[in-house]
């Protein structure tokens, strides 16, 4: 193993799908995951746009707007922060937990 985390296929509705509006918490899970996986887990922006089964440029664009939106917005800050602090948790107990937002 490479040190990349092996990732579940999830459909967000298709190849080539563009994120939606960012305006509600549903929204954010796969900007979120996208950031989370990129800095934390070093997943390649491909495996993540596959995995989700969205296009590779509008996974790269979304990362490049959450990277600068985490240091303007504490609020979207503190989310990527609970969404990595649950996910150790999940790591370190093997039992899947629900995310508190």
């Amino acid at each position: 193993m490479d040190g990349r985390h092996d990732l579940e296929p999830v459909n967000y509705g298709g190849p080539g799908t563009h994120l939606p509006n960012l305006s509600t918490m549903t929204d954010l899970v796969p900007v979120l995951v996208t950031l989370v996986g990129v800095e934390v887990y070093r997943q390649r922006v491909s495996d993540l746009a596959a995995a989700m089964g969205m296009n590779a440029g509008s996974v790269s664009r979304t990362l490049a707007r959450a990277i600068a939106r985490q240091w303007e917005e504490k609020a979207f800050h503190q989310r990527r922060l609970a969404l990595e602090e649950h996910l150790a948790e999940v790591e370190a107990s093997g039992s899947p937990k629900k995310v508190r937002w």
